[in-house]
């Protein structure tokens, strides 16, 4: 092995352009899907930082379905817990800051199985006046390791530090930094997540929970909405993965393409040793280890660029973060992050091995199976055999380049048609703010929608705005929360009801995105909330529902309101709108804010 290894070494020796290419080619190759899978690893292989992760299921229940105290008596669950996602003004060092945060039930990390790196979590019984906080927010703030016992004002009201998380814990794409209790019965914008019992599946508590939510209320009929339990993993993957995955597969291509080349290049080299092999060969050596020499060689070649790959695959760590979508960067932040950690050098390990079959095997077979012998019978003269043996031999190479080449194009074509797809409006020339109004504070809804109209005023008075569009719950067409509702419509036939997401936005919401208006009119100055209910459905609701009946003028009733709410007439029908995160068209409802 050790003279295989100094024949290698001297042959490369002899030639140290051609190495040196073809080390920086594999480097450039093994390093780029190096660094790329390093988030892959971060993002999707690593298990999620608690306890039994694969017994963990989140659990959407629908609108008026159970809560947590309605669940807590399921046979399929061992635990159950909830939380909402809120923001909150955090007074800290003088000055107040937005932050994102959870209200969660006081078993939520019991339920996880979530420990405290500093203090505690919540007790069963935790009173109101507790928080928990992140670590990098505790990071933030201060990274006093006495913080147990000081108080933060949050929304305007004290609450004591009781813990502080772990460094990798990670639930939501979103920046999560403080997080309050809440009583079991919450609902709203969240999610409950729950410990499967031993030996029960998703699929059998979906049916159970289904059931209940069937059981709870003539309101919930039978056909009106469906349960969904999924394993927490596959809940906190965002679909921008697909994209991650997406890139991965097209570096691998690339690095095959490498392969093919550096395969090329080798065959050419082989071709222009024959005479040598074939000297070796008349004085004793054999075919065997005329094969094991070439192998060797490609092994030199493919440890020499996989160290080179793992240098740059730690080096461009920084600009692989740069380049990810925002939500996968925050949810990078919320866990260990980027790193080359052991599963990441096994993978650069089996990717340089790998090439070795990759691009040394075919220059290795064609030595091995080669009439060399003839070579010194014809002298210097290549015989035309050799000739058509060599170009067929490169042609091969090259064909299979191309093929490659082809494949990476198509498949950086359908990464680029992600990120270019059309989401059904414009936003190139418009800002987004977020407003959170503390129910403490603005304990109604008249209340809060007072603000959000006097800001809004404002708002259109500064120079250069055009247009100011209002939009409920903080949602926008590239991202935010939802509100899920079946729809009861009056029109398509009787009592029928639909899967629809519920939004409230006025007029000027569409025009500042440009979402276009296919029929009929947009909420007007006479919609008040003393006029008759008016609503605009998405083009998907007016397909699915209506087929090609006009819907203008039929009435809804969204099940999400008081059976006593009266219906509300259709005026409009809007285009279709998505997020990169989420492609698929959702149908949806829209109502006007309250005036």
């Amino acid at each position: 092995m050790l003279d295989a290894l100094r024949q290698a070494a001297r042959a490369l020796k002899s030639q140290p352009g051609f190495a040196a290419i073809v080390v920086v080619v594999l480097g450039l190759g093994i390093g780029a899907n190096g660094a790329l899978f390093s988030a892959v690893n971060s993002l999707l292989l690593r298990p999620l930082p608690y306890a039994n992760p694969s017994q963990l299921v989140e659990v959407s229940p629908p609108r008026r379905g159970p809560t947590v105290a309605d669940l807590k008596n399921s046979r399929s669950f061992a635990a159950v817990g909830a939380y909402r996602i809120q923001v909150f003004d955090v007074l800290s060092r003088g000055a107040v800051t937005r932050t994102n945060g959870f209200s969660v039930t006081p078993n939520f990390f019991s339920v996880l199985g979530v420990e405290a790196a500093i203090g505690r979590v919540f007790t069963p019984d935790e009173h109101d006046r507790a928080v928990v906080i992140s670590y990098p927010y505790w990071r933030e703030i201060s990274g006093d390791p006495y913080i147990i016992g000081q108080t933060l004002s949050i929304s305007g009201e004290p609450r004591t530090v009781v813990g502080v998380l772990p460094a990798d814990f990670t639930l939501s794409i979103r920046d999560a930094m403080v997080f309050l209790p809440a009583p079991d019965n919450q609902r709203g914008n969240g999610g409950i997540v729950a410990r499967l019992n031993d030996g029960v599946t998703a699929a059998s508590a979906q049916a159970e929970i289904t059931g209940i939510s069937r059981a709870l209320g003539a309101e919930m009929s039978a056909g009106s909405e469906r349960a969904t339990v999924i394993p927490l993993a596959q809940a906190l993957r965002s679909n921008d993965a697909n994209v991650l995955l997406l890139l991965q597969a097209s570096l691998g291509l690339v690095l095959l393409i490498t392969c093919a080349n550096v395969g090329n290049l080798l065959i050419v080299r082989a071709i222009a040793r024959r005479r040598e092999f074939a000297i070796r060969l008349a004085l004793g050596a054999g075919r065997g280890r005329l094969f094991s020499q070439l192998m060797t060689e490609s092994a030199v070649l493919a440890v020499l660029g996989g160290l080179l790959g793992s240098l740059l695959a730690s080096w461009s760590l920084g600009i692989v973060d740069a380049g990810l979508p925002a939500n996968l960067e925050r949810r990078l932040r919320g866990a260990e992050g980027l790193s080359i950690d052991a599963t990441v050098l096994a993978f650069l390990a089996a990717l340089s091995m790998s090439t070795v079959v990759l691009f040394g095997l075919a220059p290795a077979l064609q030595v091995y199976r080669a009439d060399l012998m003839s070579t010194l019978r014809e002298a210097r003269a290549t015989s035309p055999r050799r000739q058509r043996l060599g170009r067929g031999l490169v042609v091969v190479e090259i064909s299979l380049a191309l093929m490659l080449s082809i494949g990476a194009g198509l498949t950086a074509k359908d990464l680029f048609g992600l990120q270019r797809a059309d989401l059904g409006f414009s936003a190139g020339d418009v800002l987004r703010a977020a407003v959170d109004l503390p129910a403490a504070r603005y304990p109604t809804g008249e209340r809060r929608a007072a603000v959000v109209a006097a800001m809004a005023e404002r708002c259109r008075a500064l120079p250069g705005v055009e247009l100011v569009g209002v939009i409920a719950p903080q949602y926008f067409p590239f991202g935010g929360p939802r509100v899920r509702g079946s729809l009861f419509a009056l029109g398509p036939a009787p009592g029928v009801q639909a899967r629809a997401e519920v939004y409230v936005a006025n007029a000027d919401y569409f025009r500042a995105v440009r979402i276009p208006l296919l029929k009929g009119r947009l909420f007007g100055d006479a919609d008040t909330s003393t006029s008759p209910p008016v609503a605009l459905i998405s083009a998907s609701v007016a397909s699915r529902y209506w087929g090609t009946r006009n819907p203008i003028g039929d009435e809804i009733r969204l099940q999400a309101e008081e059976p006593r709410s009266s219906w509300a007439t259709v005026v409009g029908v809007v285009g279709e709108t998505s997020n990169r995160r989420r492609t698929a068209r959702i149908r949806k409802v829209w109502r006007r804010p309250p005036s």
